[in-house]
């Protein structure tokens, strides 16, 4: 248990914390397409592969996103756990 919070602590995996931060940056891309800041989600992957030096899972999130598809991306994103 926590000292203060009374909430039990938990390891948590790298391929959680990987798809946390992945699904993350999908939502947000979905938001960017919403509000009309990008045409397409490839346009957000084309940028963030070009301004950033991460690594290849990270510089194509909408693109990851499509292959899973939109149900599974939707349930793990309001999912307050992600399991990978």
């Amino acid at each position: 248990m926590g000292r203060t919070s009374g909430i039990a602590q938990r390891q948590i995996p790298a391929e959680e914390i990987t798809a946390r931060c992945l699904y993350a940056l999908v939502n947000e891309g979905a938001r960017i397409l919403e509000e009309g800041y990008a045409l397409r989600a490839s346009d957000i992957d084309k940028f963030i592969s070009t301004a950033t030096d991460s690594p290849p899972i990270a510089a194509v999130p909408m693109w990851y996103a499509d292959t899973m598809g939109l149900k599974q991306v939707c349930d793990r994103v309001s999912n307050s756990t992600v399991s990978t």
